[in-house]
């Protein structure tokens, strides 16, 4: 068997990158061992990409033609939020804003104010 030159492969397969993508699209994917783990629990979110309309997802998978009510469009944004992720409740609780009104904000105290009047 003769090799081919990089000139007589198809245009796909001329570069490095589109011979590797080639011959990754042409092998038996290989499967990971271990045991199949749970899917995730959470809310499936989909937004309408046209008006906005929010339509949720919990206990059910949607339609799969899914139309807006609104605006009659079929086009949606989807987004999943984990139930019971502790990663994504530290993040939360570390980012969101503080809602109670009677915390400060800042370490910022009511001597350090008067002591900037004084300036």
């Amino acid at each position: 068997m003769r090799e081919e030159s990089i000139e007589q492969r198809p245009a796909e397969e001329s570069i490095p990158e589109g011979a590797r993508a080639a011959e990754e699209q042409n092998s038996s994917g290989m499967v990971a061992g271990g045991p199949a783990m749970e899917p995730a629990q959470g809310v499936l979110t989909l937004v309408c990409f046209t008006c906005g309309k929010e339509y949720f997802f919990a206990d059910q998978n949607p339609p799969e033609e899914i139309t807006c009510e609104k605006c009659g469009n079929t086009v949606f944004r989807s987004f999943f939020t984990p139930i019971n992720d502790e990663v994504a409740d530290d993040f939360r609780d570390s980012t969101e804003r503080d809602m109670t009104p009677d915390s400060t904000a800042t370490d910022t105290t009511a001597s350090d104010i008067i002591d900037l009047n004084n300036f």
